[in-house]
């Protein structure tokens, strides 16, 4: 096995000679194994070791049993440590995300500082060949394009390294027994309540058993051949960010609409794509759907701003103009008109908006995703948008009209949130606040005759 890794960091020039690696040790078996290979190699290569270890706070004794695993390590192989605090939990709730993702985030974090600190120049993960099969379906899971079917770099950002990407788990155990090391074993890995575990013993084994008992090959082999195919293709979008951008500077972007409508649609996306991240440094708050909605905004007349994290997008004439979000700017521009009566479909919410209009007859059901409305009361057109700063309505059931950021407040709706929450409007009144309560102005009422009920689904 250490050949065998040999040849694999070779072969992906993963480590210059001099380099200074920090391990990611969690104390679990994978780490452990990754942390004595390098350590057996560390003349082979002439590296400096150390060790990063963080402290999710997730299972409090769990967690704090690992720190001192950990450090025990360190101290008998004599290298140095750094250990990261976080409280992944209080995060995650308080971002109204997934602690799986949130934990992600605050590790990477903690590791991108660490490299500015110069603790070391790289950051070695001990990511294996199943983990590697895990994330490629997880990202076909989430229908994500060939970058998230590309599964797991080797060499990423050119800092962080995988060294054990073509180590099967078997070979991790079978070296960790030869060799008699101890490890850590994580309560978490058998946890259904998240989703890399499902698949590990519940999905995989049933493709395995069901369809095809090769399918880890078969994803590998679906990832190599979509890394080379994005990266094939996002060469190409250097060359058209190239060809479209009017002006940039380290706030904005400015890029000619016109020459960029021109392009097929997969090149958009990715030359929007290259211009965001070159602007802010990453896309982890830029989806699928946000650089859709950017291209939307694309096709339409100047005028209308669009805001998300960290972004601001406008077009001007015939420019789509890419700014870095300043941190007065506190407005979230979205609006569409809704086809009335009809659907219409939302890519910033990820809904499909159906109006229909019929004679009231007898007890109409209203849910919180579908509202019943008093014809008279409303005046078309109608609009799907998000919240805008001085926003009020009467919520059914009061008398007098309360600010939407009161009422969500209340409503204990996160502030991360807000922005996403649906509103069906007119030219001036908010009438739904979707998924929570109608305008008490638009409800029916003994004299109504025809009642317009709006239904939100997901697409």
């Amino acid at each position: 096995m250490l050949d065998k890794i040999k040849s694999y960091i070779l072969k992906e020039n993963l480590i210059n000679r001099g380099d200074s690696i920090g391990v990611a040790v969690s104390g679990g078996i994978d780490s452990v194994v990754l942390l004595d290979l390098l350590c057996n190699l560390r003349e082979v290569f002439h590296i400096k070791l150390g060790i990063i270890h963080f402290h999710h706070n997730v299972r409090p004794y769990g967690c704090e049993t690992d720190k001192f695993f950990v450090s025990q390590i360190a101290r008998d192989r004599k290298l140095s440590i750094i250990i990261g605090y976080e409280n992944v939990l209080t995060l995650a709730r308080e971002q109204s995300r997934g602690i799986e993702e949130v934990g992600r985030d605050a590790r990477y974090n903690f590791f991108r500082n660490i490299i500015s600190k110069n603790f070391c120049n790289k950051i070695a993960f001990a990511h294996t060949y199943d983990d590697q099969v895990e994330t490629i379906l997880m990202k076909i899971l989430r229908g994500s394009g060939l970058k998230g079917l590309s599964g797991m770099s080797p060499f990423r950002e050119g800092i962080f390294i995988r060294p054990l990407l073509e180590i099967s788990r078997q070979e991790v155990e079978d070296y960790a027994r030869k060799e008699g090391l101890c490890y850590r074993q994580d309560q978490t890995n058998g946890d259904h309540n998240f989703l890399r575990s499902r698949i590990r013993y519940s999905l995989l084994p049933l493709i395995k058993h069901e369809f095809n008992p090769n399918i880890s090959n078969t994803l590998v082999r679906l990832s190599n051949v979509s890394r080379l195919e994005d990266d094939f293709l996002d060469n190409l979008s250097v060359d058209a960010l190239k060809d479209v951008i009017i002006n940039f500077s380290n706030e904005s972007f400015i890029l000619d609409a016109n020459i960029l409508s021109k392009y097929h649609i997969a090149m958009k996306r990715r030359v929007v794509r290259k211009a965001i991240f070159t602007l802010l440094g990453d896309l982890t708050s830029v989806d699928y759907n946000c650089i859709e909605i950017i291209l939307e905004h694309l096709r339409r007349e100047t005028g209308k701003i669009l805001k998300f994290p960290g972004l601001v997008i406008r077009k001007e004439y015939n420019r789509l103009i890419l700014s870095k979000l300043p941190d007065n700017f506190e407005s979230v521009l979205y609006e569409k008109e809704l086809n009335f009566p009809g659907e219409t479909i939302s890519d910033f919410f990820g809904i499909k908006v159906i109006i229909t209009i019929k004679e009231q007859k007898g007890d109409m059901i209203s849910d919180n995703f579908r509202a019943n409305l008093d014809r008279k009361t409303i005046s078309t057109p109608l609009f799907l948008r998000n919240r805008r700063k001085g926003d009020r309505f009467i919520p059914l059931g009061m008398r007098g009209k309360k600010k939407l950021k009161d009422f969500f407040i209340d409503e204990k709706v996160s502030k991360f949130k807000r922005d996403k929450v649906p509103l069906i409007a007119d030219s001036k009144d908010i009438m739904w606040v979707v998924g929570m309560r109608i305008d008490d102005r638009f409800k029916i009422q003994a004299h109504t005759d025809k009642i317009v009920t709006i239904e939100v689904k997901p697409v």
